[in-house]
């Protein structure tokens, strides 16, 4: 499927049409700027049969919660951080919305703004699309298939990014922030979790990614952000996770 050809996808007019253009290849038909690869083991998790199991896994609440019981409150340390910075009207894009968890949570904190939603699996984005209309949020809600070292989104065009437990699974950080610093505007928030390295969790999503997997403490990944042009105002571990707050 082209990565703006899913059904469900409202239109924006932020989202370039780049369906043709070499860069938005996925990552496992091509190398990223690194060299390194999206591994077999990843893709299977997000495309096909499995990916619609991953895609009703990080949708269902109860497991949601059993996550948060190992991993910590990450949710309310990011709905703090985001109702800080928003007005309710801002453009935001989540890149790796997955099946629309934060996505969702935003748009409902969004009065007159709205949600361009990436992601590279086609499955995840379905449900999120189901989700958003049963929720009554089709108008704020835009789905994307799309890359994270590619991102389909014209530059200096969103107000917020968000970012969600994805890093890890990137063959390329660094490109992701990259592309992620072109597109938000000046003066624009980035926000990250994801899992900490050093604790049993963040073993077994070693294990399971391989060498593909990078997990960072907050000294790096604030050392990583700099590089790429933010600004941080906040780079800290809670539990098992780790949190960035970041401006443009």
């Amino acid at each position: 499927m082209a990565p703006n050809s899913l059904d469900t996808q409202p239109h924006h007019p932020l989202y370039l049409n780049l369906q043709m253009e070499s860069h938005m290849l996925l990552p496992e038909e091509k190398s990223n700027a690194e060299g390194g690869k999206t591994t077999p083991q990843t893709k299977r998790k997000w495309e096909g049969a499995e990916g619609a199991v991953s895609a009703w896994v990080m949708s269902n609440p109860l497991i949601r919660k059993i996550v948060m019981l190992f991993v910590g409150d990450y949710v309310s340390t990011f709905r703090k951080a985001f109702v800080a910075r928003v007005s309710g009207a801002e453009t935001v894009l989540d890149v790796g919305s997955g099946s629309g968890f934060f996505s969702i949570l935003v748009a409902r904190r969004l009065k007159h703004g709205n949600v361009i939603c990436l992601d590279r699996s086609n499955a995840m984005l379905s449900r999120l699309a189901k989700q958003a209309k049963r929720k009554g949020l089709v108008r704020k809600i835009h789905p994307v298939q799309s890359d994270a070292s590619a991102l389909a989104v014209k530059s200096a065009s969103v107000d917020v990014v968000i970012t969600n437990f994805v890093l890890h699974e990137l063959p390329n950080p660094k490109k992701a922030l990259l592309e992620m610093a072109r597109v938000i505007r000046t003066g624009g928030t980035l926000i990250i979790t994801d899992f900490a390295p050093g604790s049993w969790i963040a073993q077994h999503i070693t294990s399971a990614h391989g060498q593909a997997c990078k997990l960072f403490t907050p000294n790096q990944l604030k050392r990583l952000l700099t590089d790429v042009g933010f600004v941080v105002d906040a780079a800290i571990r809670q539990r098992n996770f780790i949190f960035a707050l970041c401006r443009k």
